[in-house]
C-alpha cells in the first residue's frame, strides 16, 4: 500500500480524492486542509508520496515544497492545483516538484492521472534508492577488500584505484588521472603492457609483475583483470592487484635449497 498525504484547502476536494484514490486498496490517503497541518502530520507518519494544491492560506503549495524538500529525503511531491499559469508549474518543477497537474476537465480523468503520476514517482524513487544502498554496499565491499581494486582506460591512464593502494604508500589521488606504468618497475612496463594488450581483447590470466612503492621499494604483486566493454568496443580494463612478495621470497628460498 502506497500512504499519500494530499494538502488542499478545500476538504470536500479532499474528500472525493480520498475515497477514489481508496477504492482500489492500493493507496491509503491521508488529508490536511493547510500547509502547516501538513508539517505536523509528516513529522509524526511517513508518507511515500505529497500531494499539494497551489493556492492556500499562509503557505502555498511552492512553499511547502521548499520547506520538505531538505527535509523529507526526496519524498515525491505532485502540485495539482486549479492554478493552470505556465510560470507556476515551471517554478514548480524547477523548485523540485516531481509533477504538475491541472485539476480542470473530468475529475475521474484527472484522478486516474494523479493516481499514475504517483505510482510512477513513487517507484522511481524506490529505484534510486535501491541503487543507492547498491552503490553505497559494493563502495563498502571493495574498501575493505584487502587486495586492491583498479581500472584503466584504454591508454593506460589510471581512473579508479581503492584505498587498499595505500599499502604501497600511495593515496588514491596519486594515481588517478596518472599512466599505470608509474607503479610498475621499470624492468617490467614492456612484460605489463603485452598483459594489457592481452586483457583488452579478451585473453584473461593473472600475471606477475614488481609495483615500486612510494619509497622506492619493489613488491610483487599477482594482477587479475578483464576488459571494460562500452557499447561493445574494449574502453579500457579493471581487476584486482594482490601482494605475493613474501610468497616470492618462499619461493626463492625453496628454489635455493633445491639448488644445494
Amino acid at each position: 500500500m502506497i500512504p499519500v498525504l494530499c494538502v488542499d484547502d478545500d476538504s470536500a476536494l479532499l474528500k472525493v480524492i480520498k475515497i477514489f484514490m481508496e477504492r482500489g486498496g492500493e493507496f491509503r490517503v491521508d488529508t490536511a486542509t493547510s500547509a502547516r497541518e501538513a508539517i505536523e502530520k509528516l513529522k509524526a507518519e511517513r508518507y511515500d508520496a505529497l500531494v499539494s494544491d497551489y493556492l492556500m492560506p499562509d503557505m502555498d503549495g511552492i512553499e511547502l515544497l521548499k520547506y520538505i524538500r531538505p527535509r523529507c529525503n526526496g519524498m515525491p511531491f505532485i502540485l495539482f492545483t486549479g492554478k493552470g499559469e505556465e510560470k507556476v508549474a515551471i517554478e514548480a518543477l524547477n523548485t523540485g516538484a516531481d509533477f504538475y497537474i491541472e485539476k480542470g476537465g473530468d475529475p475521474r480523468t484527472r484522478f486516474a492521472e494523479l493516481e499514475t503520476k504517483i505510482r510512477s514517482a513513487v517507484a522511481r524513487r524506490q529505484s534510486e534508492q535501491a541503487l543507492r544502498q547498491s552503490e553505497l554496499a559494493y563502495r563498502s565491499l571493495v574498501e575493505n577488500l584487502t587486495d586492491v581494486v583498479y581500472a584503466v582506460n584504454e591508454e593506460g591512464i589510471v581512473t579508479y584505484a581503492s584505498p587498499r593502494i595505500s599499502r604501497f604508500g600511495y593515496d588514491p589521488k596519486d594515481v588517478i588521472g596518472r599512466d599505470f606504468a608509474m607503479l610498475v618497475c621499470a624492468e617490467d612496463i614492456p612484460s605489463v603492457a603485452h598483459h594489457f594488450t592481452d586483457v583488452k581483447q579478451g585473453i584473461i590470466s593473472p600475471f606477475d609483475f614488481r609495483i615500486t612503492d612510494k619509497s622506492g621499494q619493489s613488491r610483487w604483486v599477482r594482477a587479475s583483470g578483464q576488459p571494460l566493454i562500452d557499447h561493445g568496443r574494449c574502453v579500457g580494463a579493471q581487476g584486482l592487484l594482490a601482494e605475493i612478495t613474501e610468497d616470492k621470497k618462499i619461493d626463492e628460498a625453496l628454489r635455493g635449497r633445491e639448488a644445494l
